[in-house]
């Protein structure tokens, strides 16, 4: 039996006289997919809770250590810049030898070479996917900590169909004015006064002997 709930329609049983049998079980298979997808979810939080580290290995791990998230993009943006640099010097020496290879003077060691850039180039690839993702999940554990509580539980952040995105603050960096004695301040102040005067002087000192010269 199935039942309709949208506040408009009373609760009845559906009609599926018209539904072929791949629909229906294509919903089947997209509500018990549903439900294993949150019942493991349901489990993967409860043993980060406990400590677990070997859940670790079921989904994507990403630690960052900043002050803030220009940090965290900074990082980002070196490590993009530095596959995009390494991905345009490979697809530059690829195209040389496809252009070799038109006109027929391509050596055996260009073509084997160039077999070993197409590796390179989609491995680069691969890690540029990847570095986008950990940037994604980076920015939103960035902007999740103002919420968080240092050294706390995990903590689920979203969920959705499939997937889910837990956090957890290690720690916080802040920093505190230190409070000077006044005493040690006036020597400050003194201090810098005084280097500032000798500055003044040497100074008018030069400009004297330039004059004398």
């Amino acid at each position: 039996l199935v039942f309709v709930l949208d506040r408009k329609t009373d609760q009845s049983p559906g009609s599926f006289d018209e539904a072929s049998f791949s629909l229906l079980y294509r919903e089947f298979a997209d509500k018990r997919k549903s439900d294993t997808f949150a019942d493991r979810t349901d489990l993967v939080l409860q043993s980060l809770e406990e400590g677990n580290e070997s859940v670790y290995g079921t989904g994507l791990m990403v630690s960052v250590n900043a002050k803030d998230g220009a940090g965290i993009r900074s990082a980002y943006d070196s490590k993009s810049r530095s596959i995009s640099s390494l991905l345009t010097k490979l697809e530059s020496e690829r195209e040389e030898i496809s252009d070799a290879e038109r006109e027929a003077n391509a050596t055996a060691s260009q073509i084997e070479r160039k077999e070993a850039i197409d590796l390179s180039i989609d491995d680069l690839r691969e890690q540029q996917a990847a570095l986008n993702e950990e940037r994604v999940l980076a920015t939103r554990l960035a902007e999740a900590c103002s919420g968080l509580e240092a050294n706390a539980q995990w903590t689920e952040l979203e969920r959705s169909g499939e997937q889910a995105i837990f956090v957890r603050l290690r720690g916080v960096y802040s920093m505190r004015s230190k409070e000077m004695d006044p005493d040690k301040m006036k020597e400050r102040v003194s201090d810098l006064e005084l280097a500032r005067a000798e500055r003044s002087r040497d100074q008018i000192l030069k400009s004297l002997q330039v004059l004398t010269e």
